[in-house]
């Protein structure tokens, strides 16, 4: 999509893995989209705070064995983890986080057309459009109440907010801030990588979508998230 190809040695979100291991996981719905309505539970991020915390152990054993005793930091990158941020500020209270704001009009498009393309790809029984569209609804209001929460929490030297026109357009630059205020690494060490990943994504272009398809419910939801957005920009942002 946008003239950018994922493939399997790219980097994986791993929710995959959680959803595998029989973590409670919307990705679920991939395989069986009459369950939209019963997974979208998952996205209130209390269900997370405040039940077993069951998934928590899981997931620690999986981080343990995919770092394999090495030294440094993991990344990780998953969207899913926007509705575990309560979650995983109590249990990895040492963490960083970088949280990439986006068009959320553009988003909702994105979303829309990628959870198609997986029920279309692996869904085992069929899909109703209306239904997707009040999960992605859903989906945007708690978004919104787990950014507003992140920026509430969070420190700036603990979290960044990116802005994704700008890292497109500054994508060397945008990761040089990032790395000194989270203090990450050594530049010099990254500078020649960071560069040359980026000169390999030059040719990114943002796929236009219809926006006057776009239900009154669903605009009223992406503006409330929009205004999130740029008051998190403002307090934490990358160039702030």
């Amino acid at each position: 999509m946008d003239k950018f190809t994922i493939d399997a040695f790219s980097p994986q979100e791993d929710e995959f893995a959680l959803l595998a291991l029989g973590v409670p996981s919307v990705y679920r719905a991939f395989f069986d989209p009459r369950r939209l309505s019963e997974v979208a539970q998952w996205l209130n991020p209390h269900m997370w705070m405040h039940g077993s915390d069951d998934w928590l152990k899981v997931w620690r054993n999986f981080l343990l064995n995919i770092t394999d005793a090495k030294t440094g930091r993991l990344l990780l990158k998953s969207p899913n983890h926007t509705f575990r941020i309560g979650a995983l500020l109590k249990a990895f209270p040492e963490a960083s986080y970088v949280w990439m704001v986006r068009n959320p009009e553009t988003v909702f498009f994105s979303n829309r057309k990628m959870w198609a393309s997986m029920f279309d790809t692996y869904a085992l029984w069929d899909w109703e459009p209306p239904k997707l569209d009040l999960f992605l609804q859903q989906a945007f209001r708690h978004a919104e109440d787990c950014l507003a929460h992140a920026v509430k929490t969070l420190s700036r030297d603990r979290l960044v907010v990116v802005d994704f026109d700008r890292l497109i357009d500054k994508s060397v630059e945008t990761i040089a801030a990032i790395n000194q205020r989270l203090s990450l690494c050594d530049w010099d060490s990254m500078e020649i990588p960071v560069k040359e990943t980026a000169a390999g994504k030059a040719n990114y272009r943002n796929t236009p979508y219809p926006t006057d398809t776009i239900s009154p419910e669903i605009r009223e939801v992406i503006q409330h998230l929009h205004i999130v957005q740029q008051s998190a920009i403002v307090t934490h942002g990358v160039f702030q």
